[in-house]
């Protein structure tokens, strides 16, 4: 209440202070001022400038840049890059390397929320060189973020590893633990994702002792699901299953822990306890659809379990 009362308070307080002056550009720099901390602020600051009155090429890159910031920062999707284009050509090659940094940044967001993975990991090698060339720590953080993000998507795991690697060391220059922790869960999931399993098991059981130091219960099951999940991975299935049958106790469960416990228990020849779990695992992707089919297949119910490996097949048909 108190944070969201300040956010009104200092709203107003540059409404007032806006209207007294009547300059767009000096909206333009106030927004900027409170983008970090108030990018709602930020937001509706720059959607009360009239933008008939943003003149000269430097005041219309700003708000190009600041827009297409805020709209990010209060989490509305973007997929329409004439706006930032605009940002990115100013100050291209000119002597404001931080603005230019978060051009290319938003730029290759835009992209990358349009798929266009080519063009947005080049906008993000380009802000990182200019990141590095700035000695931002936070920034550097942040862009090999989405760089880790691209190659997920596109299954370049030992490029992945690398630049999970970055994110981490950068986050972790800068001291914030929150992006310290999403760096480290990146990098466990790279491991993972390049069956390195026991080093994400590694890095996992770091974060699980930084989670119940700090309390931090979200954190704790993120920690523990990663780790059990490359247990399972390893073929460790009594390992998983003891981090698997824990989570499904708390509050933080989902309906893929219970598939995948369902699955080991396939896995130990424990039909009769996969079967009992169906009812908990209301999990609808892969994993829960896989563990229906196994034990279908297990109960000798081949015609059901044929018709739920078409399942499977169609909804592989309709994501490629």
């Amino acid at each position: 209440m108190e944070k969201f009362i300040l956010s009104i308070i200092t709203l107003l307080t540059l409404f007032a202070v806006v209207g007294c002056s009547g300059a767009p550009d000096r909206t333009l720099y106030e927004a900027e001022a409170v983008m970090t901390e108030h990018p709602d602020s930020a937001l509706a600051l720059l959607r009360s400038l009239n933008l008939g009155e943003i003149r000269g090429k430097s005041s219309r890159a700003l708000y190009a840049l600041l827009f297409t910031q805020a709209q990010f920062k209060n989490y509305l999707d973007v997929d329409n890059d004439s706006l930032i284009t605009e940002a990115v050509d100013y100050y291209e090659d000119g002597p404001d390397h931080f603005r230019s940094m978060l051009a290319s940044y938003y730029y290759g967001r835009v992209r990358l929320n349009k798929g266009d993975y080519a063009n947005a990991i080049f906008a993000f090698y380009n802000a990182y060189e200019l990141a590095d060339a700035v000695g931002d720590s936070f920034w550097r953080g942040m862009i090999a973020e989405r760089i880790c993000e691209i190659y997920e998507k596109t299954f370049n795991y030992t490029e992945m590893i690398k630049f999970a690697k970055i994110e981490y060391t950068n986050f972790k220059e800068h001291g914030n633990p929150l992006y310290i922790h999403d760096g480290m869960l990146d990098l466990a999931s790279a491991y993972h994702y390049d069956l390195k399993y026991d080093s994400a098991i590694i890095v996992c059981r770091q974060l699980l002792d930084s989670a119940l130091m700090r309390g931090d219960r979200e954190l704790e099951e993120d920690a523990r699901r990663n780790m059990a999940l490359s247990y399972f991975g390893w073929g460790k299935y009594d390992s998983a299953a003891v981090i698997y049958k824990y989570i499904c106790e708390t509050d933080y469960t989902l309906p893929s822990d219970s598939a995948y416990l369902g699955l080991i228990y396939l896995r130990n020849n424990m039909v009769s306890k996969a079967k009992s779990i169906i009812p908990q695992s209301t999990c609808t992707n892969n994993v829960g659809t896989w563990m229906k089919y196994n034990i279908l297949l297990s109960l000798g119910n081949r015609d059901s379990a044929l018709t739920v490996l078409q399942d499977i097949m169609t909804e592989h048909e309709k994501r490629d």
